[in-house]
């Protein structure tokens, strides 16, 4: 309903207006005559009786194209287009195209237009074909690389939106490097869902060379020297990414063990962990130290630790574990069997809890996405601390 009013108010403001003109004698408009105040004037009458599709044929028919309408034109279609009434839109921006009397930059611009009405309808294919003759026009080049590019990403066309990535990477400032990386590293993934791992390793020293910073493409190459066995070359590669950001350390930590463990060098796991705890507080980082404690020291001394940190900053997974360890000490079974019940309850409420946010708008989600659900930006989702 507001938005419907707002159309009205906007359409009667330049009704108003053109009515105006045509009554005060001392202001002469020639592109404005007696039958386009009429149709104006229809057009409202047939909002207001909510018949938007016969407003839109009233509309048409006064608006001339030249000069001085087509921004209106636009501006109308892009509000239904905004309103979520695309056929409208489309029908405008296509009755547009058609007159004949439209300069070059005119007839790109509502070319453009359409292209994001079919975008917005979901008609991927039609709004590809037209942003393409945007771009081959030369006009309007970025903003239309960058629909396509939305475009691409939507299709999980790739290969297609590395090409087009890469001519924007040449019209940013900022450039997107980082953007390339990510679309090698989903390209990549691919080739190792279908056992094409030379394949895939290729891809991800792409993305390396495309970003150095690529801290996805060092996690799957990572990852793919551990599935291998080769715990050095993997560890080495872990090593990189906690350097890069120590966020990241949270999903790596159970590999991280393996390869310690593997390569007999679990007293650099533990100088690794309690190095990252002296940097920040990382309560998955702590539970794992504390696991090494209770291997290596004993039962007395995770609780000693696991206290420490409850006391220091209190949360959910610590206070679980600790009650966990208190059931294994205690004597009574009945005791354990009281502990293990709300250990679990403890659990349920700990799982609850977001492990991903989003550095960009603040998403929260307990799966890592490499692209963001809420704002769609690329590698702006990390665990949380």
């Amino acid at each position: 309903m507001l938005l419907e009013g707002l159309l009205v108010i906007f359409l009667a403001v330049i009704i108003c207006v053109l009515v105006y003109y045509q009554l005060n004698a001392k202001i002469v408009l020639p592109r404005i005559d007696r039958q386009n105040t009429v149709n104006y004037l229809r057009g409202l009458n047939f909002i207001l009786e909510d018949q938007p599709d016969k407003a839109i044929d009233e509309f048409i028919k006064a608006l001339k194209v030249d000069t001085e309408t087509i921004e209106t034109h636009i501006a109308l279609g892009s509000l239904f287009r905004r309103r979520g009434e695309v056929d409208r839109a489309i029908r405008i921006h296509q009755n547009l195209i058609a007159r004949p009397q439209l300069n070059k930059p005119q007839r790109v611009q509502a070319i453009y237009e359409l292209a994001k009405d079919y975008l917005s309808a979901g008609v991927l294919d039609r709004a590809e074909r037209l942003f393409l003759e945007v771009i081959d026009s030369g006009l309007l080049l970025k903003e239309s690389l960058q629909q396509l590019l939305d475009i691409y990403q939507r299709e999980q066309a790739w290969d297609k939106a590395i090409k087009v990535a890469c001519r924007l990477n040449h019209l940013t400032a900022d450039g997107v490097a980082d953007i390339i990386a990510h679309y090698y590293c989903e390209m990549a993934a691919n080739a190792t869902a279908a056992s094409k791992r030379d394949e895939a390793r290729a891809l991800l020293r792409k993305a390396l060379a495309t970003d150095r910073q690529c801290i996805r493409a060092l996690i799957m190459l990572a990852d793919e020297e551990f599935d291998q066995q080769r715990y050095r070359s993997a560890l080495s590669y872990y090593r990189k990414v906690i350097v890069m950001n120590s966020r990241y350390v949270t999903q790596l930590l159970p590999r991280l063990e393996v390869c310690f463990t593997e390569l007999r060098q679990a007293d650099k796991f533990i100088q690794l962990l309690q190095s990252l705890l002296q940097e920040q507080t990382n309560v998955n980082v702590e539970l794992a130290l504390a696991n090494q404690l209770y291997q290596r020291e004993g039962i007395a001394r995770a609780i000693d630790f696991i206290t420490g940190v409850l006391q220091a900053k209190p949360s959910m997974q610590s206070l679980s574990r600790l009650i966990e360890l208190q059931a294994q000490e205690s004597s009574s079974e009945k005791f354990k069997a009281i502990l293990h019940q709300v250990n679990q309850t403890l659990s349920k409420v700990a799982t609850r809890e977001a492990t991903f946010q989003c550095q960009s708008c603040g998403f929260n989600g307990n799966k890592m996405h490499w692209l963001c659900p809420g704002c769609r930006q690329w590698g702006k989702l990390q665990p949380s601390m």
